[in-house]
């Protein structure tokens, strides 16, 4: 009756922890693994769960392989005569 006592609620723990493990967010850890900044995925915080382009297409494919960063015409526009 004693190891009954304990065993279900680390039961419990343990189903709780089976059925959600399916839903994943995004961990610091992604930053080592895929060398970027949280701010490269992420607007705002990592846990804000807004992303950025390069954001849902990581959620999309897992990977960064294949992705194409929009150009940023900024850098090539010379400035304006006064």
């Amino acid at each position: 009756m004693q190891k009954l006592h304990w065993l279900v609620p680390a039961a419990g723990v343990a189903a709780g922890m089976v059925l959600t493990s399916g839903q994943s967010a995004a961990k610091p850890d992604f930053t080592k693994k895929e060398r970027k900044a949280c701010e490269f995925c992420h607007t705002g915080s990592w846990t804000s769960g807004q992303y950025t382009e390069a954001g849902m297409y990581y959620r999309d494919h897992h990977t960064f392989k294949g992705y194409q960063p929009p150009k940023d015409d900024s850098k090539s526009k010379s400035p304006s005569p006064k």
